[in-house]
């Protein structure tokens, strides 16, 4: 699982960004952890963008925690209100 976590390349798969999310009719909402190392936030705000000029809906919000990745875990107060609210 580790190896194909580490060795997936989106881009490489569909030849962009935007060609695999193409088609997509979902609604995708990222959340990121300010101090997250794993998971840069900047780099989720990249691919939100992406998806955004994509026409895919999707939004982003940002938990200001210094738990790091396990923050998205710890601060599930703050992640289950973003994923309600997404949910309404």
């Amino acid at each position: 699982m580790s190896k194909a976590i580490d060795t997936f390349d989106l881009e490489k798969e569909f030849g962009s960004i935007e060609n695999a999310f193409a088609n997509t009719k979902a609604r995708i909402q990222f959340i990121s952890i300010s101090s997250d190392q794993l998971f840069l936030p900047e780099q989720t705000k990249k691919l939100h963008k992406i998806l955004l000029a994509c026409g895919v809906d999707s939004n982003y919000s940002e938990i200001d925690s210094l738990k790091g990745h396990d923050g998205l875990f710890i601060e599930d107060d703050k992640t289950s209100k973003i994923i309600g609210e997404k949910l309404k």
